[in-house]
Formats: structure tokens, sequence, C-alpha cells
């Protein structure tokens, strides 16, 4: 379809195709503006076009609703371009180009309730809050005129309740009778049928359909020339409908119908997630003795939906990982994933949980700083009172204490191993001198040190030193005299820290140190020998490290 429109606006020629498309005889149109066909909401946007082509911009193409000669509303794409044009480039008229687009509108609407709903669904966290957003957005972000959603009442009249709706166009409903009784001709509707049978009801053009006529006079008073009603169905039940209208005829075809009916089954499932989490959350509840219990465990407690998502987390979860309940909860246990495991792991783990058997394994999982750590896991289904699997819930102990205790442990046990190899290969020699170079030099063996000293702890003579062997420990003998006080200490103790004594091999207290000058350049003790009396045979010998 064609027009040609002059600088004010006015229709100065249509094709004669105008008939076929709107209904519209040509003479009807010349004459008049062409914006006495276009919807009021369209005006401002055919405006700006128009502007544009008389001022010799480009424009592109613009999707506008035109009224037909039935006071039906059809959306079209229109192009102006301009026409007439002078020598000094004014523009003297505009030809429009327009064409039926009635199936890109209603797909894209359809794509646009379906991407919003997907976003309802992801930060609603009650019924009421999912049902009202879900049938908001259908307005806001769809476009469609209204929605509401209703349910089922089991009483006599088989009455609907209407749970949820869009804002504007609510009274509606108020002005309305609804029923879902096959024998009662306000259960014949589109609403009462979907929620009867359980199907998808189409009404292309509420002035063409029979079954609408009890609903006709106000839905034409609130603009609803078509609508759709999409069945909810939740574990096989259907539990409620959800009706859309919108101000064109025929706007929900086909493709339109299917992306619609992935949105209702979007609803459905939402739905059921939010009871589920209710479900769990009232069963913690009642246990308010164990839920104080997990609260106060040392151990990660996190309980997920079927979906893997976290609807609750103890504060110990919070303390091991790093990340604040409120990130945790609504969250996926895959932010702890290090990278270490394959996806083999993670396949047997849900194998079996699905199965119904509970995994017992260790993670190595990532705090939110990024440290690795290993957790001992323990991860059990959980089913309601029929059967059905409704959540897991997961018991996880840090390993990070007893994995540092093991290392200490194997480190003082090497240490331990290390100095008793080296007290072995030593030989008393005839005097404590000789005996202590032997014990100096067999220390020097060891890796990681270059220079030994045997110093003599004695009430009556005080510091002495007794044997060095090595290179560079004499430049640092007045760092071990200073250090008399602690020396002293340690000597006094004894075996305190080690009680795997055994004969001396000296007969007065020595503290063997060891000194790292290619590393701290500080001294350390290796071995530390104690006796009750300088004629005592009997000592005691320990291992002990310190440094000054």
């Amino acid at each position: 379809m064609v027009l040609e429109t002059g600088s004010n606006g006015s229709v100065l020629w249509v094709s004669p195709s105008i008939e076929s498309v709107l209904g519209w005889l040509p003479g009807e149109i010349i004459g008049t503006s062409a914006l006495d066909i276009v919807h009021a909401d369209d005006v401002v946007t055919v405006e700006q076009q128009r502007s544009k082509v008389f001022a010799g911009e480009p424009v592109s193409d613009v999707h506008v609703r035109i009224r037909t000669s039935r006071s039906e509303l059809r959306w079209m794409s229109a192009r102006s371009h301009p026409l007439r044009v002078a020598p000094d480039g004014t523009v003297a008229a505009s030809v429009v180009v327009m064409r039926d687009c009635r199936t890109e509108v209603a797909n894209q609407r359809a794509r646009d309730a379906l991407a919003a709903g997907t976003d309802v669904l992801l930060r609603s966290h009650d019924e009421l809050e999912l049902l009202t957003d879900m049938c908001q957005a259908s307005v806001d972000k769809a476009g469609y005129l209204f929605a509401w959603y209703g349910r089922r009442v089991d009483d006599e009249a088989k009455s609907v309740e209407r749970v949820a709706m869009s804002t504007e166009h609510a009274g509606y409903l108020d002005r309305i009778g609804l029923s879902w009784d096959r024998a009662n001709p306000l259960g014949l509707g589109p609403s009462g049928t979907a929620l009867r049978d359980g199907t998808v009801v189409i009404v292309h053009d509420f002035a063409q359909d029979a079954s609408f006529q009890p609903w006709i006079a106000e839905a034409i008073r609130h603009g609803f020339r078509s609508s759709i009603a999409l069945p909810v169905v939740i574990d096989g039940e259907i539990d409620g409908v959800l009706t859309v209208y919108s101000a064109e005829v025929r706007a929900f075809d086909q493709r339109a119908v299917a992306l619609l009916a992935g949105l209702a089954s979007q609803l459905g499932y939402g739905l059921q997630r939010l009871r589920n989490e209710v479900q769990l959350l009232d069963a913690l509840r009642e246990q308010s003795l164990l839920i104080t219990a997990i609260e106060q465990t040392g151990d990660s407690v996190v309980i997920n939906d079927t979906d893997a998502n976290i609807v609750y987390a103890n504060p110990a979860t919070s303390r091991t990982s790093g990340y604040t309940l409120d990130e945790l909860r609504g969250g996926n246990p895959r932010v702890f994933k290090s990278g270490i495991h394959d996806q083999v792991f993670y396949e047997t783990m849900w194998a079996r949980l699905l199965d119904g058997q509970s995994w017992r394994g260790v993670f190595v999982n990532r705090r939110k700083n990024g440290e690795l750590y290993e957790e001992k896991a323990n991860i059990a289904p959980i089913h309601d009172k029929d059967g059905m699997l409704i959540a897991f819930v997961s018991v996880k102990h840090d390993l990070s204490a007893e994995r540092l205790l093991e290392a200490s442990i194997d480190r003082q046990q090497n240490d331990r191993d290390v100095m008793f190899g080296v007290m072995s290969r030593v030989r008393p020699a005839a005097t404590l001198h000789g005996t202590s170079i032997t014990l100096c030099q067999a220390v020097n063996d060891l890796s990681g040190f270059d220079a030994t000293a045997v110093v003599l702890l004695d009430k009556e003579t005080g510091f002495q030193i007794a044997g060095l062997a090595g290179d560079g420990l004499s430049n640092d003998l007045q760092s071990v005299r200073s250090s008399w006080g602690r020396v002293t200490s340690m000597a006094r103790r004894g075996c305190r820290n080690d009680e795997r004594c055994s004969r001396s091999w000296v007969r007065s207290p020595a503290h063997c140190s060891a000194h790292n000058s290619t590393r701290t350049g500080v001294l350390r003790s290796c071995v530390l020998t104690s006796a009750a009396s300088s004629t005592s045979r009997n000592t005691s010998r320990c291992s002990n490290r310190w440094s000054t």
C-alpha cells in the first residue's frame, strides 16, 4: 500500500490496494490527515519520521498501528521517501510505503514476553510476587494490553479465583463473571475452558467469536480485541491459567502461541521451585533445635534444590568459603569449583545422587580469595513423604587444619630422624672437645647447614664454646653470647618437649646450634642435651628448633 502526503501531512494520493488491506476507499482517505488512521500512541513516531524526510535526513522502517474501516488496529511497517525535491533541496511531498507486519510484531511480542518471564523467574521469591510480576512484564515488556492469573475454586459454582494481574485494566475482572463449569455459559470462555480442559485457548477476534459474547461489551470498552489463555501445569495437574489480552485482532499466530506456551511452562517450573523452597524452609523451621545445632556447628551444611541452587547455607559455610550467606543463597555450588576435578568426577557423583544414593568424597575447592582447600563431603538426596526428590543436603568438613597438622607431624618426625641419625654416627672421643668437634662435623654434613658450634652451659663457668666446625660461625659468636638467657632457659627445660631420651655422650648440659649463613643468617639449634649434674652419666637428649 502506498500513500503520497504533502508537507502538512494531508493525503494527496493513495493506491487502490488500501481497500483490500484496510477496508478504506481511496476517496475516504484523500484530503484527510494521514494521522487520522494512526493509533494515538504511534502518532509521535510517525511525526518524527515525516520530519526527518522533509529535512532530507535518512529514515528506517517503523512499526505502527493503523486503524481499519472497522475500527480494528493493524500493525503496519512504514517507511517514508522524499518526493518532488526542488532544485534547492526542498522536499514538497513524501511517499509512504506500508506493508502488513502483524506476524513480525506477534512473534517479537511473544519473544519479549518469554525473555521478560525468564528474568522474573530468576528474581522472584514468593508465588504472588512471581505471578504479579509475570503479568506486569507481559504488558510492560511485551506490549500486550492486560494479563491476569486465575485458579479453580472447588465450590458449588466452580468459580475462578483472581490471583494476580497487571495494574492497568485491572477493573475489567471486577465487572465480569467467571467459571470453569462446562454447564455454565460463563465457563465456556477462554479462561474457564483452559482451567477445565488444560488446553491453550485462542480468541482471534472477540467480535466474531460466539463463545465470548458474555464479556464482549466490557472487553471492547477496555480496548481488548483478542486473547490467549494458557494453562499452567505443575506435576501433571492444572494449577491455573495465564490469560493475555491484545488490542489487535489475530495477535497470536502459531509461532507466538508456541513461544507463549513456553512461557506458561516456565511459570509452572517457577511455581514448583518456590513451593519446594517453602516446603524445605517450613520443614527446617519445625526443627528449631536441629537448626540451632546446624547454625552453630563447625562443619559446613548446605541445602540445594533439585536444580542444585543453594536454598540454605549455615554460617560455617561462609567462614570456610569466604562468601557471605547472601552471596551463597540462590547461587550454585559451582562457585566453589577449583578446576581440579574433571567432568567424570562430577558425573559419577550426580549419578549416585539422582539414583537416590548418598555420595562421600573429598573436594578440592576454591575460597573466594582464590585459595585452594580440601573438604570431606557427605551429600545425600532428600525426599518428601511421597518419595519425590525435593532437595540435596551436604555436610562438609574443612580438612585444612588436619593437613597442616599432618605436615607438621611429618616435618617433626623427619627432624627427629635426621637428628638421631646424626647422633648415631657420633662416637665419643677422648675429650669433650674432640667429641664436640665430631658432632659438629656430622651436623655440617646435613643439607642446609655449613657451620656448627657446641655451647656448654654451666652455673659457675657460664657460657663456653666446647667445639666449632665449618666456616662463618666465628663471626656470629657474639650473637650466641647475647642469647645466653634463652639458651639457659631451654637447657633447664630439658626434655619437656620430647621424652625420647637415652644415655648421654657428654657429662654436662650442652646446646648445639647450627648456623645457616646461606639463607637467613640466624643461629638454629640442632640438638639440646641436658644432665642433672656435671658428674651424672644419665642425660636426656631431644630435638628442638630455635633462632636468635
